[in-house]
């Protein structure tokens, strides 16, 4: 069977075997969750980094939801549209609307779609998604149970 975004996809294959295992990216996705607030909330890294480690935290989150969302995605592919994703929220800062600012203004407003526009924000969300990448990669050619194959 053929799905549009993940490629090829076996019914039969284990879980294990043909995509990330959910509790395992679960865990992962909370870790990094709770590491990228607690960097918003107190100092984790030196200053000379700014806001933009927890940038990149909010981006590997975005890949490792993805990846646990779409099992049986390349890593690739999960790469890719988590790098969208970020993309797209961010040039959506541009955006100044009544109602968007409004939600921006909450606290989960705040933290999803952040408020103003930065240009090093993407090179952030860059490095995030490529730690998620490489970990993976590492993860796969160690012959541990993760994701599927990189390449598409």
């Amino acid at each position: 069977m053929f799905d549009a975004m993940a490629g090829f996809v076996y019914e039969d294959e284990p879980e294990e075997a043909s995509g990330r295992v959910f509790w395992k990216s679960l865990l992962a996705l909370n870790l990094v969750t709770g590491f990228g607030l607690a960097s918003r909330r107190w100092d984790l890294f030196p200053t000379i980094f700014g806001k933009y480690p927890g940038d990149a935290l909010w981006a590997l989150m975005v890949y490792l939801l993805i990846g646990m969302v779409r099992r049986k995605m390349s890593s690739s592919m999960v790469a890719a549209l988590a790098l969208a994703t970020c993309f797209a929220v961010e040039f959506a800062q541009l955006y100044h609307a009544p109602w968007i600012e409004s939600v921006r203004a909450t606290r989960m407003g705040y933290l999803a779609l952040g408020t103003t526009f930065t240009p090093m924000d993407l090179v952030a969300y860059a490095m995030g998604v490529a730690a998620g990448l490489v970990t993976e990669s590492v993860i796969q050619c160690a012959g541990l149970p993760s994701g599927p194959p990189i390449s598409d």
